[in-house]
């Protein structure tokens, strides 16, 4: 059982789809990447998987369950959602910010047990932020803040984690630690989605690429059979080279041109 998209078809205004009869299943336990130019359609197919946007047509099933069928809590419950941006109005802690993962297993008005504190508490050491649970959330730096989004969804007891570019803005440090953190947890049975603009990145972490142009799915499949210099082409717009060492590892650069 899986993520999966029949025909799904998003539209932000009557008559203008920015989605188009998109037919999709995610691999089970593996780190799926999303590549596609801005305006591709990369984060309202995210919002659509997770259930934040409707679909207007079509269907969007979690382990075989229409996901506009399910009640919000446990759609939660199911799909961790880490945003692209997110500024939080109040200097929550960190720790708080994991905690609010919880929000889906408590009663109305009622407050967290043991078990909703050990949960925030196993997801902070599993992303590495156990040291700074009690700065505030808005005193971190941007890596940081994606590692406590991912906690928040890790103590959700979320199955999948949904993440709209999280090494967007960052030094490659920080990108190797968050996505490296990534494919750690798909050993532990997640399954991870992951948008992108950085091809490289899906070529070092990826199991499984989907490629969107123009709302539409142009290819999908192993990193290094999508992130061609074709396919590349066609997302972007501009021709790429793959380059390789000696230990067969590729990576792919824009071919520079004369302006």
């Amino acid at each position: 059982m899986t993520i999966q998209a029949r025909d799904l078809v998003y539209a932000y205004l009557p008559g203008q789809p920015v989605l188009h009869e998109i037919a999709l299943s995610i691999p089970q336990g593996k780190v799926t990447f999303i590549l596609g130019a801005n305006g591709s359609g990369k984060t309202t197919l995210l919002e659509c998987l997770c259930g934040v946007r409707a679909v207007t047509a079509g269907e969007v099933t979690v382990d075989g369950a229409a996901i506009g069928l399910l009640r919000s809590r446990e759609r939660a419950r199911a799909i961790g959602y880490v945003p692209q941006i997110h500024e939080p109005v109040f200097a929550y802690t960190v720790w708080e910010v994991a905690l609010m993962g919880r929000a889906p297993h408590l009663g109305f008005l009622s407050r967290p047990k043991e078990a909703d504190w050990d949960a925030a508490e196993r997801a902070l050491e599993s992303v590495g932020l156990w040291a700074l649970r009690n700065r505030p959330y808005t005193a971190t730096s941007g890596g940081e803040r994606r590692l406590a989004l991912i906690a928040r969804g890790l103590a959700q007891g979320a199955r999948y984690l949904l993440m709209d570019e999280p090494d967007a803005h960052l030094d490659p440090a920080y990108q190797h630690r968050i996505l490296g953190n990534v494919i750690r947890l798909t050993t532990e049975g997640f399954t991870a989605v992951v948008s992108s603009h950085t091809p490289n990145n899906a070529l070092l972490y990826a199991d499984w690429v989907i490629f969107l142009a123009n709302g539409k799915v142009i290819m999908e499949g192993p990193p290094t059979e999508v992130v061609t210099p074709g396919n590349l082409e066609r997302a972007y717009g501009i021709p790429f080279e793959v380059i390789e060492n000696s230990a067969g590892r590729r990576a792919v650069l824009p071919v520079i041109m004369s302006f």
